[in-house]
């Protein structure tokens, strides 16, 4: 008769001990794309944390192309230099 009080009382703290994940109500629909071709927009709870990574990789890929945006201008503009600087210059005749 004790041993299966211990159980329960094993099983109350493995309960207790397990983390709380936070869940969001989701207000708007989450668009996924399904292997078939389809887009379907999903409505309900939404765990907070899978909420949070994706919007890190959203901006993380928003400052990547930004950052390529950056680089690509920088490079127009070297190019465009080295053309202006390169070219020959016209002699006209008088």
């Amino acid at each position: 008769m004790s041993n299966t009080n211990t159980t329960k009382q094993a099983q109350v703290k493995k309960e207790e001990s397990k983390p709380v994940l936070p869940w969001n109500k989701a207000d708007h629909g989450v668009a996924m794309k399904t292997f078939t071709g389809y887009n379907v927009n999903l409505t309900g709870w939404i765990r907070k944390d899978i909420q949070e990574n994706t919007r890190k990789r959203k901006n993380e890929r928003k400052r990547k192309r930004k950052r390529k945006r950056k680089r690509n201008r920088k490079r127009r503009r070297r190019r465009r230099r080295r053309r202006r600087k390169n070219r020959k210059v016209k002699i006209r005749k008088i």
